[in-house]
């Protein structure tokens, strides 16, 4: 009896650590990106595609390295492909271009885009429209932009101006990153990596500004230490760590969101807390209305970033690295 509690245990701890398991990803060294939509799962690593069923069966894999139709470029600065899922398509932004993929894999189209802008977001069905991020310079301060663009990727309007967390010979905040914009349903969410959210709708008009209260989180040595390690071991970053210890610099307290996603008009905002080895979630409507405050099954990965994770349908979808296996698994948990 006690050797069968004991196991009962054991396979409690590991639910309650890493949620429900869909399945080992035995292709992948690293997985990047993952999207959900429909009976489908897409993942992205460099410079493929996975496409899985929502139980876990490998239905295709396409794309390498290169310049052709199912090519792409990646670059370790931009974290490889991002994905982007539409009806009827699959769409890929990589270094210089934006394809288009049948949802089977199969090759429809080409934009080619410009190199210093890293993200696009579909405004509508069709992928003629689009957000994304932009930079710009005004004297000696760098920018950070939102913008529209048709579909040729011409910019048609800028949305949203801030001042880019990266500055040439400055210090800098290593948790702050540039604001991202999310597409939902035609309306895109600006997460300004501030604690705070934009909503507009796809002519580039202001709905809300998002403004929660979070409690703060002090930066104790131990995230410091966790900082400093990540960019002594990360394999993008060691070689330069000696020129990256000059430039950061430790704010007192941790941003108040680590992460933002966006489904189902509703924005899911990640924090840097966690109890009792559960990572936080608010969530809120694209008014500002909080609907849930929740703790959840969420593995831990490093204070600056998180494994690859999407949320889907109060779903969370989200990859995780087993070190001692050398194996990465996919796995599921409920919003609630």
């Amino acid at each position: 009896m006690k050797k069968f509690n004991l196991f009962l245990l054991f396979l409690l701890l590991g639910c309650f650590g890493f949620g429900e398991k869909i399945t080992t990803l035995t292709d992948m060294n690293a997985p990047e990106r993952i999207v959900v939509d429909g009976d489908q799962i897409f993942i992205a690593e460099m410079t493929s595609i996975f496409i899985y069923s929502k139980d876990g069966k490998l239905q295709k894999k396409f794309g390498q390295r290169g310049e052709g139709p199912m090519e792409f470029i990646a670059s370790p600065n931009t974290g490889g492909l991002q994905i982007d899922i539409l009806p009827d398509m699959i769409m890929a932004t990589s270094v210089g271009k934006v394809s288009f993929f049948k949802r089977n894999g199969e090759f429809i189209r080409v934009i080619k885009a410009p190199r210093g802008v890293a993200s696009y977001k579909p405004l509508n069905d069709k992928g003629d429209r689009f957000a994304g991020m932009g930079f710009a310079r005004d004297e000696d301060i760098l920018y950070a932009t939102i913008n529209l663009y048709d579909g040729q990727l011409q910019k048609v309007k800028e949305i949203h101006r801030q001042v880019n967390p990266y500055q040439p010979r400055k210090k800098m905040n290593p948790f702050l990153t540039p604001p991202l914009p999310y597409v939902d349903k035609g309306t895109i969410v600006v997460d300004t990596r501030l604690g705070t959210f934009l909503v507009f709708n796809d002519k580039g008009e202001r709905l809300a500004f998002i403004e929660p209260k979070f409690e703060k989180i002090k930066l104790t040595k131990d995230y410091q230490d966790q900082v400093w390690n990540y960019y002594r071991t990360n394999p993008r970053v060691k070689n330069n760590f000696p020129f990256i210890k000059d430039i950061i610099q430790m704010p007192e307290n941790l941003p108040d969101v680590k992460m933002c996603s966006v489904d189902d008009q509703k924005i899911y905002a990640l924090t840097y807390r966690r109890k009792n080895d559960l990572a936080e979630f608010y969530v809120f409507d694209f008014n500002g209305k909080l609907l849930k405050h929740v703790f959840v099954t969420f593995a831990y990965r490093n204070l600056l970033k998180p494994f690859p994770y999407t949320i889907h349908k109060d779903m969370l979808y989200y990859t995780a690295e087993d070190i001692e296996k050398e194996e990465w698994t996919l796995y599921r948990t409920e919003i609630k």
